[in-house]
């Protein structure tokens, strides 16, 4: 069995997939973080926009870039709803029983970040899960009890073994978030075949979203169907212009630093 059978579905910016009825559309939008941004009092001057939840999540965060991703994964999700004309559910998010947030009578939407990527889904369905992660050098082995052995044996066949361990953690991550259990249930548990995955009993369509950027690998899971995905980059300046715009409008009296 080759490994593209069992690789999740890899798909291009706005291609819809073939054979599937159509049901959804999923809206991502990725940025890439500028690493020499040091200006903490913008972030936290743009932290009343979210809920008080995410405000001490984010003033938690052990360093600036942290807490930059996470504010940046906001940003995001802002501008989806803005484009869907639902702004006004961004401060309606609340936190699941095991700490997924999702929006009240809202679509679904689920944030990842790695390195300097973010990444944002939004989809007007009742869950999804996306995971982005960086390609970095690593040490496999560390991760041997994660597959089965079938997916070991064809991580470790492969030409490019460090992409493909990285498509399988990806998949894996993005079904157990599109399941909402997050780190309550063991990616070992989790096994891919045939582009699909079986969760709690519940059978997910995996999806590689084809982005620009080589260095990372993108996946998104979901248990209903889905036909096409909007792609859409958002850079860095962007995002920080509108940071610096809402800060021109609020200045919330808040004494914290990363």
């Amino acid at each position: 069995m080759s490994s593209n059978n069992i690789i999740p579905t890899k798909l291009n910016k706005f291609e819809s997939t073939k054979g599937l009825e159509k049901m959804a559309t999923v809206n991502i939008f990725l940025t890439k973080l500028d690493q020499n941004f040091k200006n903490s009092s913008l972030i936290l001057s743009n932290l009343n926009r979210f809920p008080i939840f995410w405000q001490e999540s984010i003033l938690k965060k052990r360093d600036w870039i942290s807490a930059l991703s996470s504010m940046a994964g906001l940003l995001l999700l802002e501008k989806a709803l803005s484009n869907m004309g639902l702004l006004r559910l961004i401060n309606s998010i609340k936190i699941s029983a095991y700490g997924k947030p999702y929006l009240d009578n809202g679509p679904a939407f689920n944030i990842s970040h790695s390195g300097k990527y973010v990444a944002c889904a939004v989809a007007e369905i009742s869950s999804i899960g996306l995971d982005v992660e960086e390609i970095r050098d690593i040490e496999i082995s560390e991760y041997r009890e994660v597959f089965s052995p079938s997916e070991w044996r064809l991580i470790k066949d492969s030409k490019d073994w460090k992409s493909q361990f990285y498509r399988y953690w990806t998949t894996k991550e993005a079904v157990v978030k599109a399941n909402g259990k997050g780190l309550h249930i063991s990616l070992e548990e989790i096994r891919v075949e045939n582009n699909k995955v079986v969760c709690e009993g519940i059978s997910y369509s995996t999806y590689e979203i084809d982005v620009e950027f080589p260095d990372i690998i993108l996946n998104l899971a979901s248990h209903e169907k889905i036909d096409r995905f909007n792609i859409e980059y958002i850079s860095f300046k962007e995002l920080e212009k509108e940071m610096d715009l809402k800060e021109k409008l609020s200045k919330p009296n808040l004494d914290a630093s990363f």
